[in-house]
């Protein structure tokens, strides 16, 4: 399984979409170039090159999306907790608390 709440592409990419990928059912050269190099890349300019493999990812139609996955929370008005995107995944209950 694979979990990727902390939005860093670097722990999605190689393993979906690399030809030597856990999960990937696509083999494309230019597209491990661009993985590579972007894994590689620190700084201001590592969004740029996140963003050249994620548009190669979409040229070659890497992924078509059946589904929209929606997380729905409800927090009563007596409780104190703010839900995060990791609240999709984990309920950490030590962290609501009563008001």
């Amino acid at each position: 399984m694979h979990d990727n709440n902390r939005g860093d592409p670097m722990f999605s990419m190689y393993f979906k979409y690399a030809c030597d990928g856990l999960q990937s059912g696509i083999c494309d050269e230019e597209l491990d170039a661009d993985i590579a190099a972007a894994t590689g890349t620190a700084g201001d300019l590592r969004g740029a090159a996140w963003e050249k493999a994620l548009a190669r990812a979409h040229d070659i139609s890497a992924d078509v999306l059946l589904f929209h996955l929606v997380g729905v929370r409800r927090v009563s008005k007596r409780l104190d907790f703010k839900p995060t995107i990791a609240t999709n995944s984990e309920l950490q209950l030590s962290q609501i608390k009563f008001k």
